[in-house]
């Protein structure tokens, strides 16, 4: 976004659209039916799905848990990402666009999709070291989740997200391969543009760096769980299954099945 507000010469000259005319650059795409409506139908079931799982984590029951906190801020960015990649993907493809001649509409809507996946790869960190910190009674970190110091813990994923926005480059998507790329001439041919310019150093790095700490924070979590259940009894199990599972764990079993069925499904 920066090279839109603050280097707004150098975002023409680079997204210039002059080259083709607007029929010829609606000639670059190629509308896909199955594809399109693959993805809007499957993206509008997903919602329809995890929506009421939505509703169901706002409970205050659940609510005052720090992990259903984290799970339900979580699950909004999910629901975002879905409108990005399922609603709007599925819809440009059925019209079969690519960046021209619509360049600015897909760099602003790139760019927040790079967001939103930042945030929600910051979320999964931060879940993942909530899961730790409760098997491991890790006091500094149960500290930051006690109370509402979690929503400030929730809140560094979300300034990593404004981060992201505001120093990466917009991703327009391509019906050249449905899908969004950092190259707005993606596959068209016969232009003279530096195609090396256009690329996605940040994602790149968090992408890597993401993997490979949600990779080393749920081999621990395996390991705990293995290492905390040798000889354990069905009480101590049951317990160490809700922390894994982010069940509240001052509920017994037969409350845990009311709890499921009847708060769950037929509670207002």
């Amino acid at each position: 976004m920066d090279l839109y507000f603050l280097h707004h010469e150098e975002f023409l000259e680079r997204y210039n659209c002059s080259m083709k005319t607007d029929k010829e650059w609606a000639d670059e795409g190629s509308p896909s039916f199955l594809i399109g409506g693959f993805c809007v139908g499957i993206g509008s079931l997903y919602l329809a799905l995890y929506i009421p799982c939505l509703i169901v984590m706002k409970k205050p029951e659940l609510f005052t848990h720090s992990c259903f906190k984290v799970m339900f801020f979580l699950g909004i960015l999910d629901c975002m990402s879905v409108v990005y990649n399922c609603l709007l993907g599925g819809i440009f493809s059925l019209l079969g666009l690519v960046a021209c001649p619509y360049v600015m509409m897909h760099y602003f809507v790139g760019a927040s999709s790079i967001a939103v996946w930042c945030t929600q790869c910051g979320m999964c960190i931060l879940l993942a070291l909530n899961r730790c910190s409760d098997l491991w009674n890790v006091w500094f970190l149960q500290k930051l989740y006690e109370g509402k110091k979690v929503y400030a813990a929730i809140a560094i994923p979300f300034c990593y997200g404004l981060f992201a926005l505001w120093f990466t480059r917009g991703c327009p998507f391509s019906s050249k391969a449905y899908a969004y790329f950092f190259d707005p001439y993606f596959l068209i041919d016969g232009l003279e543009v530096d195609h090396s310019y256009y690329s996605g150093y940040l994602l790149s790095v968090n992408n890597i760096a993401v993997s490979s700490t949600l990779t080393i924070l749920h081999v621990f979590l395996l390991f705990s769980v293995w290492w905390k259940t040798r000889g354990a009894s069905s009480a101590n199990l049951s317990k160490l299954q809700r922390q894994v599972s982010q069940l509240p764990l001052d509920l017994d079993n037969d409350s845990l099945v009311s709890y499921s069925f009847k708060r769950f499904v037929f509670a207002p």
